[in-house]
């Protein structure tokens, strides 16, 4: 093979590897290119995410502190503006929503305005509430009712294990537990040393023996733990060993004291104590009852 062959076809082949590698590097380069599009991309995406779920946060915060259920539509733009996700909406609402409700039934009681409101926020937003928190929002709102229109809950007989008379209501239903003023007396002692010598025969003198005393103390305990209603007619207490019930027109006295709730029948000395939860209901229930006596 002379010279100008052998030139002409290693030139052919550096050619060849000329072209193979910079279409090496050209694929490659563009490789690269596009995962720094699509990192980029990504990167947009997720900035447009978290600028659009602050948005929702802060929007929502708004409407549920303004109690305005009609904002549900703006709330809906932004998801669908921003592409959240179903499962960030409904979190948030859940999370925001708690936050709101624990404040909210904080108040000692709750008007029939603010509780309209709270009840059609809930329903807008299609938002549960556990067992608990129901109880005590109509825990609160029964105590606004009585202290402010003298309307008082009435119970259903069928969840009432309490025989009732012909036209009796209940009005208050709770767990309680039933406490008896006890006084004890005591034995009180010298306990220190004590030194016996003889004197003569036949008597020995004891030093340091003090007679014995006593002492008392009064107490109030527990004796017994069970149901507690407020029925327009009576206050009734119904316990695994004992019971008491004492007419509405005979309770002269009511007074809410460290240890419960203390019902004073009148012609009686003993008076009834209830240690019970939460005495708010109780006491608005009983001034409606006494004072429609009057």
């Amino acid at each position: 093979m002379g010279i100008w062959e052998f030139l002409r076809k290693r030139i052919k082949v550096d050619g060849l590897l000329k072209g193979i590698l910079f279409g090496i590097f050209a694929y490659f380069a563009e490789k690269r290119e596009e995962e720094n599009r699509a990192r980029a991309e990504a990167e947009r995406k997720e900035k447009l995410r978290l600028e659009g779920q602050e948005e929702y946060r802060k929007t929502l915060a708004a409407i549920i502190q303004a109690e305005k259920p009609d904002q549900q539509p703006v709330l809906d733009g932004i998801v669908e503006q921003y592409g959240l996700s179903e499962d960030f909406e409904v979190e948030e609402l859940r999370k925001q929503f708690t936050t709101f409700s624990e404040n909210f039934l904080e108040q000692p009681s709750i008007s029939t305005e603010e509780y309209d409101r709270f009840k059609a926020l809930q329903a807008s937003h299609n938002i549960n509430m556990g067992d608990g928190a129901k109880a005590l929002l109509e825990r609160k709102h029964a105590i606004w009712l009585a202290n402010n229109e003298s309307v008082l809950p009435e119970l259903d007989p069928a969840d009432i294990a309490l025989p009732l008379k012909k036209g009796e209501v209940v009005h208050l239903a709770d767990y309680g537990y039933m406490k008896k003023v006890s006084t004890r007396t005591e034995r009180v002692g010298y306990h220190g040393p004590v030194i016996s010598f003889k004197l003569f025969k036949g008597v020995r003198y004891r030093a340091g023996d003090l007679g014995v005393h006593r002492t008392t103390r009064t107490t109030i305990d527990v004796v017994d733990e069970g149901s507690f209603y407020i029925t327009n007619k009576r206050v009734v207490f119904v316990g695994q060993m004992k019971n008491f019930s004492i007419p509405i027109n005979k309770v002269i006295k009511i007074e809410v004291m460290d240890e419960g709730l203390l019902l004073q029948k009148e012609n009686t000395m003993t008076p009834r104590i209830v240690e019970l939860g939460d005495y708010d209901l109780p006491l608005s229930v009983l001034s409606v009852l006494i004072n429609g006596q009057e």
